[in-house]
């Protein structure tokens, strides 16, 4: 997927540019604090994460909804 290319990408970029591992850790802060630019950001990646979930849960022929996908944290 998309995503996952993206994933990779910052990823080696993360480990190779100190510039852009401070800018992430940066967004992290940010998006704890509620930074309303970076929580729209972040909106688009949950988002686009759901629309390829719901694909592979289709493919499973599972029923999932909205209710049912929490983030990480609230496992």
């Amino acid at each position: 997927s998309s995503l996952n290319r993206l994933y990779k990408a910052s990823r080696a970029l993360f480990d190779s540019d100190e510039e852009f591992k401070t800018r992430a850790r940066r967004r992290v802060v940010d998006l704890q604090a509620g930074d309303p630019e970076t929580l729209a950001m972040w909106q688009r990646f949950v988002d686009e994460s759901k629309v390829y979930f719901y694909s592979v849960f289709n493919k499973l022929d599972m029923e999932i909804h909205d209710a049912d996908v929490v983030g990480e944290s609230g496992y």
